[in-house]
C-alpha cells in the first residue's frame, strides 16, 4: 500500500492520458491510432476498418485522408510500459462491452452486415468459458447476417470465379476469414482460393484473421501455404499486427510458420519493437533460441514453395496479354495473327494489363535499352524473346504453353526482371515506395543514356508506376520531416539511403544546370545522377551509390 501511495500522482496522471486517449467506437483505449484529417479525430484502425466516415462526427472522408499515427502509437506504447512499471491498472472498460445487451446486439449486427472490421473486444478468449448472453449476442449477429438464413447450405455454395472481388476489394475468403467461418474457409481453399490475394485496403485474409484473433482460421490459411509475411497497410506484415494487439498465441503461431521477425514497416521498426508486455517479450526471446536450432534450409524452402504457389495461382488466374516493342515487320504480322487468327489479345500501349512483352535481341541475345525495358521492368512483367512468336503460331492451345522459356534476361539486366517478378508475386510495395523524387530537367527536355532518349514525363512515369511520387519543386531539407524507410533498404541499416525518402536526380550532362544546384549529401536527402536511377531500375534495387562509386 505504501508503494502504491508513492505513485499515486502518476497512477492519476496515467489515468487522465488514456481517458483522453479511448476510442469512442469501442470505449478502448487507442491500439494501432489513425487520424481523420477532416475533423481531426482518431479511433483504432481495427475498429475503421474499411469505413472513410468519422467513427467519432461521421464526418464523410476519403481513404487518404485517414493517416497511422506513429508517434501516438509509440506514446501509448511506452505509456503501457510506465503503467506496468507502477503497477497501474488501466480504467476497465464499461459492462456493456463484457455483457452485452439488445442495444450492443444490434450494433454487433450491424458491424457484420457493414463489413466494418469488427474491435477487438468482442472476441472471448478461449480459456474462458462463454456466457449465456454472450452466445445469445452471438447468435442474434449470425441470424441477421447475410449467410444466416442457412449456413449449411450456404457453406456448399462455391462462387463461379472463385476469386472475383468486390467493390471493397474483397474475396469470398476474406468475408469467410473475418466472419470466422471455418467450415467454409477449408471449402474455398479446397476449390482453389487464393490465400494470398489483398483487398483494397492491401489486406490478406491471414491478416483479416489476425486482426480479429481467430487463431484457427489463421492455422488454416498457414497450413494452406499463405504467405505470412505479405505486407499491408504502413507496410506492416501478420506479424507485426500480432504484436501490436500482444497476442502471444498469433505471434507464435506466425513465427512457427517461419514469418519474418526481422522486417521493417514504414517507420523502419521490426515487429518486436511494438512489444507491449514482458510475456511478448519473452516469447521473442523463447522462440529466437528454438528456431535457429532448425535448419535454415528447412524455412527458406518451405518460403520458396509459399512463393512458387502464389506464382502458379496467378499465372492460372491471369489471361496472357501480349505487347510487342519495336518489332520489326515480319515479328509484327507474326503478332498481328495470333491477335486474329489465334484470338490472343494484343494490346499496341504498355501498360499493367500487359502479361508478356516481346523484345527483338541482338545476336549476342542483348536488347536494345528503351524506355519500354524501363516499365516492362518496374511493372514486373515477362520479358520475351521474339522466337516465341513462329513457335506461338504453330501452337493449338497458348495458353497453355510454357512461355518462360523465352524469357529474357541478359546479362546487362543482371537479374532486374526476375526481381520485379517476385516482388510481384510476394506482393510487396512497389521499387519506388517511400521515396519522393525531384527531376532538374525542363519538363521540354530530354536526355540520353546507353544510347536511350528519355523525357522527363517519362521518368515521371516511371517514378508512378513505382508508386513513388514526383515533386514539382525541388525539396528543401528545412520541409523534410518524418521518419520513413523505403521498403526496399529498410531492412539494411547500413545501406546509405536506409533513411532517404527525397532525391534530386540531376543530369550529368548538363553543365549549365549543376553550377548553380546545392548538392545533398543527407540521410534523407540526396542529390544523385540520372545513372543511379536507370540503373536501379534495371537492377529493380535503390543501389546503394556508394557500389557506383558515388
Amino acid at each position: 500500500m505504501a508503494t502504491d501511495s508513492v505513485w499515486i500522482k502518476t497512477h492519476e496522471a496515467l489515468n487522465d492520458f488514456f481517458k483522453i486517449l479511448t476510442c469512442t467506437k469501442c470505449n478502448e483505449v487507442l491500439c494501432n491510432p489513425k487520424q481523420f484529417l477532416n475533423c481531426g479525430h482518431f479511433a483504432c484502425g481495427r475498429c475503421i476498418g474499411t469505413s472513410t466516415n468519422c467513427v467519432e462526427c461521421n464526418i464523410p472522408g476519403d481513404v487518404s485522408d485517414i493517416h497511422s499515427d506513429s508517434k501516438l502509437n509509440e506514446l501509448l506504447i511506452n505509456l503501457n510500459i510506465i503503467s506496468e512499471s507502477v503497477g497501474f491498472i488501466k480504467p476497465s472498460v464499461s459492462s456493456n462491452n463484457i455483457i452485452p445487451d439488445t442495444d450492443k446486439q444490434s450494433e454487433i449486427a450491424n458491424s457484420e452486415n457493414s463489413s466494418i472490421k469488427r474491435p477487438r473486444n468482442t472476441r472471448v478468449k478461449k480459456s474462458i468459458k462463454k456466457a449465456s448472453s454472450l452466445d445469445e449476442t452471438l447468435n442474434s449477429s449470425i441470424c441477421e447476417s447475410t449467410f444466416s438464413s442457412s449456413k449449411r447450405k450456404t457453406n456448399e455454395i462455391i462462387p463461379k470465379n472463385i476469386n472475383k472481388k468486390d467493390k471493397k476489394g474483397e474475396t469470398t475468403l476474406h468475408r469467410a476469414c473475418r466472419r470466422n467461418e471455418i467450415d467454409r474457409v477449408k471449402l474455398l481453399l479446397k476449390h482453389g482460393a487464393n490465400p494470398n490475394t489483398k483487398d483494397n485496403a492491401g489486406w490478406t485474409p491471414l491478416q483479416e484473421s489476425v486482426n480479429y484473433g481467430f487463431y484457427e482460421v489463421c492455422e488454416i490459411l498457414l497450413n494452406a501455404g499463405v504467405s505470412p509475411d505479405t505486407p499491408a497497410f504502413d507496410n506492416r506484415t501478420a506479424l507485426h499486427e500480432a504484436v501490436i494487439l500482444d497476442d502471444c498465441d498469433l505471434a507464435s503461431l506466425l513465427i512457427k510458420f517461419n514469418s519474418n521477425r526481422n522486417v521493417f514497416d514504414n517507420v523502419g521498426k521490426k515487429p518486436i519493437d511494438y512489444c507491449k508486455s514482458q510475456k511478448m517479450a519473452n516469447l521473442f526471446k523463447t522462440l529466437q533460441s528454438t528456431v535457429e536450432n532448425k535448419s535454415e534450409t528447412v524455412g527458406e524452402s518451405s518460403k520458396i514453395q509459399d512463393v512458387n504457389k502464389s506464382m502458379n495461382q496467378s499465372a492460372t488466374e491471369n489471361k496472357i496479354v501480349l505487347y510487342g516493342s519495336n518489332l520489326n515487320k515480319k515479328n509484327h504480322k507474326l503478332l498481328t495473327y495470333l491477335g486474329t487468327e489465334k484470338k490472343i489479345k494484343i494490346v499496341n500501349s504498355l501498360d499493367r494489363s500487359v502479361s508478356h512483352v516481346i523484345f527483338e535481341t541482338d545476336s549476342t541475345g542483348n536488347i536494345k535499352m528503351t524506355y519500354d525495358v524501363l516499365l516492362s521492368i518496374i511493372y514486373g512483367k515477362w520479358l520475351l524473346n521474339s522466337d516465341c512468336l513462329s513457335v506461338l503460331k504453330e501452337s493449338d492451345n497458348i495458353e497453355a504453353m510454357d512461355l518462360e522459356i523465352f524469357e529474357l534476361n541478359p546479362p546487362q539486366l543482371m537479374d532486374g526482371p526476375v526481381r520485379a517478378r517476385e516482388n510481384i508475386e510476394k506482393q510487396n510495395p512497389k521499387l519506388f515506395n517511400n521515396c519522393n523524387f525531384y527531376f532538374t530537367m525542363k519538363s521540354y527536355e530530354s536526355t540520353t543514356y546507353d544510347d536511350m532518349s528519355i523525357t522527363r514525363n517519362q521518368l515521371m512515369r516511371l517514378v508512378s508506376a513505382g508508386d513513388g511520387v514526383s515533386m514539382t519543386r525541388e525539396p528543401k531539407p528545412e520541409d523534410i520531416k518524418g521518419s520513413l524507410s523505403p521498403f526496399h533498404v529498410a531492412h539494411n541499416p547500413r545501406h546509405s539511403l536506409h533513411k532517404c525518402t527525397h532525391y534530386i536526380i540531376y543530369n550529368p550532362d548538363n553543365l549549365n544546370s549543376l553550377s548553380h544546384r546545392v548538392t545533398y549529401n543527407m540521410p534523407f536527402l540526396k542529390s544523385l545522377p540520372l545513372m543511379w536511377f536507370i540503373e536501379s531500375v534495371l537492377r529493380f534495387q535503390l543501389i546503394d551509390p556508394v557500389d557506383l562509386g558515388i
